[in-house]
């Protein structure tokens, strides 16, 4: 039985998980080769995702650069929460909540303390915003 996409994907996101980017690289070059660009998206940011935990960065800078050249972009994080039986949808940069300006004013008290404290957002969090 040869491995589909969804046996690879898993692989990858164990890779991502064991910070083992060799296997994680050959992986993702079976996947790519496998599915066009919009299905390998999400398989080319979790690989560079692995590269940056094991700080591989000329490794991150190329994946990225390939992922411009293919014309994939990296899909806006999106969550969902409950509260009182009413479901709130949240999307990465997007302020059209109608309660954004209180969501952020709290968020800002939230994270203020932490940064004056020397917290510092993870290179992960860095390289997700400077792709959007």
């Amino acid at each position: 039985m040869n491995p589909n996409e969804a046996v690879w994907g898993a692989l990858l996101g164990g890779c991502r998980l064991h910070k083992n980017a060799e296997l994680a690289s050959h992986v993702a070059k079976k996947l790519t080769v496998a599915l066009d660009p919009d299905q390998a998206a999400g398989y080319l940011v979790l690989l560079s995702n692995v590269y940056a935990s094991t700080k591989r960065w000329l490794d991150v800078a190329s994946v990225r650069q390939k992922m411009v050249k293919m014309g994939v972009r990296k899909p806006r994080g999106r969550s969902w929460v409950q509260i009182n039986g009413v479901v709130h949808d949240f999307v990465a940069g997007d302020r059209t909540h109608k309660h954004a300006s209180v969501i952020y004013e709290m968020l800002g008290e939230i994270t203020r303390p932490s940064l004056q404290e020397g917290s510092k957002p993870g290179i992960s969090d860095m390289l997700s915003h400077a792709a959007e």
